[in-house]
């Protein structure tokens, strides 16, 4: 059961509104996270704002995808772990692709470097060792990528938290648990 309440979007008017008529219009509807988050229209506004930002970085979709995937890992949120799933899938990212995400790695080189260097930063609160950091660069990612990934990092950890907090139900199909 949701520990926030989802706002009844048909009662939701101002700037809360604007914001979930412009989810549904891009999405087709609003997952609970957003009925949810927009109790707080400032903090609905951030993260889309954010993450649209980002959405114009130099990071591909598979990607962020897999760096969404460790990070909910990480952080143990369910809800983040079905819905970057479900739009992994969506994205290209096959079925071994997310579980690899999730754990850390990838069976690309490069990807896996990325992906390890976002583990590290939210187990280490951002303070990765310089070996961790050359780990990123020498499999070819650029500083401007990596300052990148701090990003969608702190946009997941955003997601994470608050779904830990508030409990939304889960609307997209369960991940799938991790042996």
């Amino acid at each position: 059961m949701a520990r926030i309440a989802p706002v009844d979007l048909t009662q939701l008017t101002g700037p809360g509104k604007d914001l979930v008529d412009a989810v549904k219009a891009k999405m087709g509807a609003v997952p609970n996270i957003f009925k949810a988050m927009v109790q707080s229209p400032a903090v609905l506004d951030l993260y889309l704002k954010a993450n649209g930002a980002l959405a114009g970085g130099k990071l591909d979709p598979k990607t962020v995808e897999a760096i969404q995937l460790v990070v909910a890992q990480s952080n143990g949120c369910e809800y983040c772990l079905a819905a970057h799933t479900f739009i992994g899938g969506k994205v290209g990212l096959s079925q071994d692709d997310i579980l690899s995400a999730r754990k850390g790695t990838a069976a690309n080189a490069k990807t896996a470097a990325l992906v390890a260097l976002a583990k590290a930063i939210v187990a280490n609160r951002g303070k990765v060792s310089d070996a961790e950091l050359q780990n990123a660069r020498s499999a070819g990612w650029s500083d401007g990528e990596i300052v990148e990934v701090v990003g969608v990092v702190t946009v997941a950890i955003l997601t994470n938290y608050f779904n830990n907090l508030a409990q939304p139900e889960v609307d997209f199909p369960a991940a799938a648990k991790l042996g």
